[in-house]
């Protein structure tokens, strides 16, 4: 009986010691994977980081290629673009000029009418293109802009 009594604790010792060791690795497995968890947390965060840090340096490269190419721009010369549109304007007085001369030797011509509203159009048009310029212009392109001025409004008094 003593035998069997010994066996007996022998077998609920040992499932007991493997139910002991279960029970660690199973909080083992636990703590491993909160350990992993917070890790794989961490990466994460570090790598949100990296891709902020990475955007405000494109940012900041964006911003100072445009503050360069601000730079070099010489005070002295006149863009082709500017200059274009500059001369587009005086083209435009020009053919309103015209207009006015023929308007006033036969005012009661009724098709004269039609293209005075087409000059307004456009003049507006014109001026709204102009006041987006006078922005952005060199000391070149503003001494230009105001030459080609001073001769439109010297075309249009001799028209009067």
């Amino acid at each position: 009986m003593k035998k069997i009594i010994i066996i007996l604790l022998v077998v609920v010792l040992f499932s007991c010691s493997k139910n002991v060791e279960s029970g660690r690795s199973s909080r083992n497995s636990i703590s491993d994977v909160q350990k992993e968890s917070e890790v794989n947390t961490e990466q994460e965060d570090n790598t949100e980081q990296e891709e902020i840090k990475e955007d405000s340096k494109e940012i900041e490269e964006t911003q100072e290629d445009e503050e360069s190419v601000d730079e070099e721009v010489d005070e002295n010369v006149i863009r082709d673009d500017i200059k274009s549109a500059i001369d587009s304007y005086e083209t435009f007085i020009d053919e309103y000029c015209e207009f006015m001369k023929k308007y006033s030797e036969n005012s009661s011509d009724m098709s004269l009418l039609l293209d005075y509203a087409q000059f307004l159009s456009k003049y507006t048009e014109m001026s709204n293109e102009f006041e987006a310029l006078e922005k952005g212009l060199t000391l070149a392109e503003a001494n230009y802009y105001l030459q080609v001025m001073s001769r439109c409004n010297q075309k249009i008094l001799e028209i009067n």
